[in-house]
């Protein structure tokens, strides 16, 4: 559409000649119609196949050229009349076709891009494009994958930003507390530092699907943090000092976290190193995936301990000041 380079063949009817020979631009618009295009009267039915229309027009000897059209013949009431004597046929050049986005006429400007991601082509075409004088009622908009891409983004955030907001309910119902939840989620911000480096490391963009890995991280990483906490909860109800606790749980559950974490990272293997055709596309959720579970179940095992102990402790000292503020002795904590 950005050339007016396509030639058309012009019929204008003069209504005041249709009405004169008795007839109207519409029907003698659709008697040229018929002339050139045909009108169906028939069909040739076959057993087994589709209906063939049989079509009646003029011959192509006398429509072979478009100088031809004034001498096809119009229904009037003085009889057949040739379309010149009631209509002006001239030639025109005029757009291929019209593109329109809500109501506003566009042109498209599309491009193969083989050598950079989405994100860098959009980059560099924006650069480009705030250099451009935009005349007055003109603009420039991206569309296409970039377009798409964004709203995906935005999609895809508003729905990790639910499951963080459910999962934490979830655990709140779990364990009947507003800081356990807390402890437990703090392994999801270390996860994710491990998924962006593992996008550098195997030099993969931050899409879709590794948005998409992400919010399945943050439901999978939890779980190490769960084992943790659960069992020092238990130790701590049967009398177990804070500390003997905490290295107890990371003594005795480190197997079993160790033995899901690599299992799930094995199965993710042929996802990360794209070993399959088409894989390639969803190749940055298996990276984000294995690489925030590997690295995010390392530093479990390291902050969710010193995070719980930074939050019973905070608890304990809440408690005992509560407790002066109320003019009650302080009552010392159980290490």
């Amino acid at each position: 559409s950005w050339y007016v380079d396509k030639k058309e063949e012009q019929v204008r009817i003069d209504p005041a000649l249709a009405r004169l020979y008795g007839t109207s631009p519409a029907r003698a618009a659709a008697e040229l119609k018929a002339a050139v295009k045909g009108i169906p009267v028939t069909a040739m039915r076959l057993r087994g196949f589709l209906d063939i229309p049989i079509l009646v027009e003029y011959a192509d000897r006398d429509i072979h050229s478009p100088s031809q059209l004034k001498e096809i013949y119009i229904s009037s009431k003085f009889g057949p009349v040739p379309l010149r004597s009631l209509a002006d046929v001239h030639a025109e050049i005029d757009q291929p076709f019209i593109t329109r986005e809500r109501l506003r006429n566009t042109i498209d400007i599309t491009g193969v891009n083989r050598a950079h991601t989405i994100a860098q082509v959009a980059g560099m075409a924006a650069k480009r494009i705030r250099k451009i004088p935009i005349p007055g009622g003109y603009r420039i908009d991206m569309s296409g994958t970039i377009s798409n891409m964004k709203t995906g983004k935005q999609e895809m955030g508003r729905a990790l930003r639910i499951g963080l907001v459910l999962l934490y309910l979830l655990l709140l119902a779990m364990f009947k507390s507003f800081r356990h939840p807390v402890t437990i989620m703090a392994a999801i911000p270390l996860a994710v530092a491990g998924a962006m480096w593992g996008l550098l490391l195997f030099d993969k963009p931050m899409c879709k699907p590794a948005t998409m890995g992400l919010i399945l991280l943050g439901g999978t990483i939890v779980n190490n943090s769960i084992l943790l906490l659960d069992f020092i909860l238990e130790a701590r109800e049967q009398g177990v000092p804070r500390r003997e606790a905490i290295i107890q749980s990371v003594r005795l559950r480190i197997r079993p976290i160790l033995m899901t974490t690599v299992s799930t990272i094995v199965g993710l293997t042929p996802l990360v190193f794209e070993m399959a055709v088409g894989l390639e596309r969803m190749s940055p959720l298996g990276v984000v995936a294995a690489m925030g579970l590997a690295v995010g179940t390392f530093m479990t095992l390291i902050v969710i301990p010193v995070v719980y102990s930074g939050m019973d402790s905070l608890a304990v000292g809440t408690r005992k000041a509560l407790r002066f503020l109320a003019g009650k002795e302080a009552a010392s904590p159980t290490e």
